[in-house]
């Protein structure tokens, strides 16, 4: 899918054009003071959502946030942990960004350091705070008709009422995800700030067993519950709550970050790849009649004279010269086989549908192909007519055959065969085509549709994309399974009638 345009124009975006930093800053907390005064600054003030500002001297040196604090509490325990100072656990890592910098390197900074916000520097000076949750509030006025279910979501962590505070922690720090829910109707979820006000609360009142006590001892916050709904309107109800994520079927969550960072950002990088993508099929339609035009006519001539050349010898020819005229004619099959590829990528025409034999259609496809030495051939086709474009049917079983082919050409010993099978299933015709090869790697296997993608040294990259499309066009499907060194399937499946009873 595309990314839209407002989209593009959203990302690309000035961050001064778009939002007023004025009064935006975090609180500050001094390098010195103790932690739990650090905790209760994060608790009650909302700018401090994800974090406080730390200075030394009057000059900012650092973020410190719930993320630092729990570790620190985990690893002392709560009675040497209250007694430590900011200064043990605050980070100099944080976000900067000017206000000549674009929305996208914006979220790709916060991609990279995990960081739910980011300073703005003007002249060298802080001046405010960019957030995930403002840039969610722009997202909301583009339009999407994305829903729930689209979306790239955590699963929930979900633990009993009696699980400890300490085990909750130890849960929270493992994942990405900084809030646990309690089992219950109501989504309510407890975060690192609940726990973290408890722990300072009863350290007031000399009370260290905190994190012993049962996780709901912790105040709690109620997670949006939601079904399928369009994650715009999702967002508009995040956004409006005092919540900070949405549940939905009751397992998973997604959050203010989820939307700014997966969901924007992926759409711009497939926005990116599709248009690469086209910029090199453009190319190709301009190439391909000169390919056609110029690379046909020599080869024409150069398959003529080895024709003439064994029509001339006769059995007079020996061995070593009747090598070298195979290795001309596999040598121009090769390259007139590209030539069809590229040709057929391009060039878009109209089914021509008629029924057709599976039989012959495979029958026909292998007349045109000629297995290697030291190759077999097992067929098992139960015959039955299927409505399709023959001639384009044809050329997805030749090029399947011919990576067949291929594949066993690279792999070392005696078993090498391919076996073609066919059958009807209810209304559907499958077509399955096997071989011993060496098998495509699970890395390889995501993308072998994709056009020009080949990891074979003469390979167009175009047979398994030009397969893939014909297929498509008469309403079916293909699928490959493949294991190293063991072999490939591919797997057509093509409706019998796909549409209706044209002839």
């Amino acid at each position: 899918m595309f990314l839209g345009y407002e989209h593009r124009e959203l990302l690309n975006s000035r961050v001064g054009d778009m939002f007023d930093f004025e009064n935006t800053l975090p609180t500050a907390v001094h390098i010195s003071d103790n932690v739990t005064d650090c905790i209760n600054v994060l608790k009650d003030d909302e700018l401090c959502h994800d974090g406080a500002l730390v200075k030394s001297r009057d000059k900012h040196v650092g973020i410190v946030t719930g993320r630092e604090l729990t570790a620190g509490l985990l690893s002392l325990g709560v009675k040497k942990f209250v007694g430590r100072s900011i200064g043990d656990y605050f980070s100099s890592n944080f976000n900067t960004l000017t206000e000549d910098e674009t929305l996208l390197d914006f979220i790709q900074k916060i991609q990279r350091s995990r960081r739910g916000f980011g300073l703005v520097l003007r002249d060298k000076k802080l001046v405010g705070k960019l957030s995930i949750r403002d840039v969610v509030s722009l997202y909301l006025k583009m339009d999407s008709s994305a829903t729930l279910r689209d979306f790239p979501a955590h699963q929930m962590i979900s633990v009993s009422p009696t699980t400890t505070i300490k085990e909750s922690l130890l849960l929270m720090m493992k994942s990405h995800i900084r809030k646990i829910f309690l089992k219950d109707k109501l989504c309510p979820f407890i975060s690192e700030r609940n726990v973290l006000g408890l722990v300072a609360s009863c350290a007031s009142k000399n009370d260290y067993i905190t994190l012993d006590k049962p996780i709901t001892e912790c105040k709690k916050n109620y997670a949006i519950a939601l079904k399928e709904e369009k994650i715009k309107d999702a967002c508009q109800k995040l956004l409006l709550s005092n919540s900070t994520c949405i549940v939905y079927d009751k397992k998973y969550i997604f959050t203010a970050w989820d939307i700014a960072t997966s969901f924007l950002v992926d759409r711009i990088h497939d926005y990116q790849k599709q248009l690469l993508s086209s910029e090199k099929l453009a190319m190709m339609g301009e190439l391909s009649a000169k390919l056609n035009h110029e690379l046909r006519n020599p080869l024409s001539i150069i398959k003529n004279s080895s024709e003439l050349l064994k029509a001339r010898g006769g059995n007079n020819l020996n061995l070593e010269q009747i090598t070298y005229i195979q290795m001309i004619d596999r040598a121009v099959a090769r390259m007139a086989h590209q030539i069809d590829d590229v040709l057929d990528f391009v060039r878009i025409t109209d089914l021509n549908i008629t029924a057709s034999s599976i039989s012959d259609l495979v029958g026909d496809t292998l007349e045109s192909i000629t297995l290697p030495q030291g190759m077999s051939l097992v067929t098992n086709i139960e015959d039955h007519c299927v409505q399709c474009d023959k001639v384009k049917i044809k050329v997805v079983i030749k090029n399947l055959i011919l990576n067949a082919i291929d594949a066993m050409m690279e792999k070392r010993g005696k078993q090498k065969e391919i076996h073609i099978n066919a059958k009807q299933e209810n209304d559907i015709t499958v077509l399955e085509i096997s071989d011993t090869g060496v098998g495509i790697s699970q890395r390889d296997l995501a993308r072998i549709f994709e056009p020009l993608y080949t990891t074979k040294q003469t390979g167009s990259g175009l047979g398994l994309a030009i397969s893939k499309f014909i297929v498509d066009f008469h309403k079916g499907d293909i699928s490959v399974s493949s294991k190293a060194n063991e072999g490939t399937t591919v797997t057509v499946l093509l409706p019998m009638k796909p549409f209706g009873n044209a002839n």
